[in-house]
C-alpha cells in the first residue's frame, strides 16, 4: 500500500512538472522549452517537446529519454538516446540512439531506426530506409540512399549514391563505369568529378556548335533577304 502511495506522489510530481514546462515552453518566446535551465545535464527526461525536464538545446551527458517525441537543436548527446519520433537541429550525436523516426542530425555512435530522414552518419546507422545527406560510417538497412558523400560503406537490399562502396542485391552508383550492378558496386570521389566535368564539357560543347549553327543560320537568312 505504501508502495502505491509514493509511486502515485512520484508520478504526480513528474506530471506537474512537465506540466510546468510545457506550460512555461508554450507561453515563453523564443527556442525556450523544458523546466530547468542549464548549460548541461545527465538526464533528458519528458513526453514530447517542450513538455520535458531540460530545455531542447542542453548538452546530455547520459540519458536523454522522450516517450513521444522531441526535438533538439544546437547541442550534443552522449551516452543513451531514446525518442520514437526525434528531430535533431545542428546537433552531433555520439551516443546509442533508438527510434522510430529520426530527422536531421549528425550521428557519431551506434543508431537504429526505421526512418532515418535527411541524417547525416559517421558512426554506424541500422534502419529500414536511411536516406542520407552524407555517409561516412557504415549504413545498414533494406533501402540505403546518399544525396551526396558516400566515403563510408553502404549494406542493404538496395543501394542508391553518386559515389562510395556498396553492397547489396542491387546497386545504383552513378560515377561508377557499370551503374547498376547486383551484389557489390564502388567508384571514388575522383571519378565522380571526372565524369562532372566530362558532362560539362559536352554542354559546352553542344552550346558552342549550337551557337555557330545559329550564326550560319542568321547568315544566310540575312543573304536571301538582301538577295
Amino acid at each position: 500500500m505504501k508502495r502505491n502511495i509514493i509511486k502515485t506522489f512520484i508520478l504526480s510530481l513528474l506530471l506537474v512538472n512537465l506540466a510546468c514546462g510545457y506550460a512555461y515552453g508554450s507561453f515563453s518566446s523564443g527556442n525556450d522549452d523544458g523546466l530547468f535551465r542549464t548549460e548541461w545535464t545527465p538526464l533528458q527526461f519528458g513526453l514530447f517537446s517542450p513538455a520535458q525536464l531540460m530545455e531542447s538545446n542542453v548538452n546530455v551527458y547520459g540519458l536523454s529519454f522522450l516517450v513521444l517525441a522531441g526535438e533538439n537543436y544546437n547541442h550534443n548527446i552522449y551516452g543513451l538516446d531514446f525518442a520514437p519520433v526525434m528531430e535533431h537541429r545542428n546537433c552531433k550525436d555520439y551516443s546509442i540512439t533508438m527510434r522510430l523516426l529520426g530527422i536531421f542530425g549528425t550521428y557519431y555512435g551506434l543508431t537504429s531506426g526505421f526512418l532515418n530522414m535527411d541524417c547525416d552518419n559517421v558512426g554506424v546507422m541500422l534502419g529500414g530506409l536511411n536516406s542520407l545527406g552524407q555517409n561516412q560510417g557504415v549504413s545498414l538497412a533494406a533501402v540505403n540512399y546518399s544525396e551526396d558523400d558516400n566515403s563510408g560503406v553502404m549494406v542493404g537490399c538496395f543501394n542508391c549514391s553518386r559515389w562510395g562502396w556498396q553492397f547489396g542485391l542491387l546497386n545504383y552508383n552513378e560515377s561508377s563505369v557499370i551503374q547498376w550492378t547486383p551484389l557489390f558496386n564502388y567508384s571514388s570521389k575522383s571519378e565522380m568529378m571526372k565524369k562532372i566535368d566530362y558532362r560539362n564539357q559536352l554542354i559546352m560543347n553542344f552550346l558552342k556548335q549550337l551557337f555557330r549553327d545559329y550564326k550560319k543560320i542568321k547568315f544566310c537568312l540575312f543573304t536571301r533577304i538582301r538577295g
